[in-house]
């Protein structure tokens, strides 16, 4: 695989996995790795800059980053169609889509992290896995910023019927909502969301 500016446009489109940890044997032509000698020096910041400099992507997957979140100039728009973010702590996510907010993204994909407005990307298409509820409120107010018509809402254990009703209420362009592995929903819970989504259309 070629290196460096040389990249051509087609190699950019494959996944970009960033491993700020460990050296790794055995990487794939769908890998690329930042890497910083000081990494106390490498913060979100830098790391938001260097992915804007690699140019479009069609999936970028962040997992277990641990970097410093220090304010910086957070103004960089990326080009990429699809997002990853697993295991990353609330604040790394608001800080992490703050710098790049000028970013459309057709796919988003959180994995393993409390739900909040400001870790809600604008989005087309949302996977929620493995989330975690911080109340109601909190999870009401991040549906109403998703206005895709797509939502998967996979193992999780916390969400109940009302976050269903919530769904319902608040997500009006959803279309196609997909619901794996969530142990607490009932199909009370289907039936209310159904309700409310028809609500929705005949107003």
């Amino acid at each position: 695989m070629p290196n460096g500016s040389n990249i051509p446009a087609h190699y950019r489109l494959l996944n970009i996995l960033l491993d700020l940890k460990t050296e790794r044997s055995g990487h794939s032509d769908s890998e690329l790795n930042f890497r910083c000698e000081d990494e106390d020096a490498f913060n979100l910041d830098a790391l938001a800059g260097s992915i804007a400099n690699v140019g479009s992507m069609r999936h970028l997957t962040i997992s277990d980053v641990d970097i410093s979140c220090a304010e910086g100039n957070f103004n960089h728009e990326f080009r990429v169609d699809n997002l990853s973010l697993h295991y990353q702590n609330e604040e790394f996510r608001q800080g992490f889509l703050t710098a790049t907010s000028g970013s459309p993204l057709c796919y988003c994909h959180l994995d393993g992290a409390y739900i909040t407005y400001e870790s809600v990307p604008m989005a087309h298409y949302l996977r929620l896995e493995n989330i975690y509820v911080n109340g109601d409120a909190a999870f009401s107010r991040a549906l109403k910023r998703h206005f895709g018509n797509r939502s998967d809402i996979i193992d999780c254990e916390g969400f109940a019927d009302d976050h269903l009703q919530i769904i319902g209420t608040h997500c009006e362009l959803l279309q196609r909502p997909y619901l794996i592995d969530c142990p607490n929903f009932a199909v009370k819970g289907l039936k209310v969301m159904v309700t409310e989504r028809l609500k929705l259309v005949s107003t």
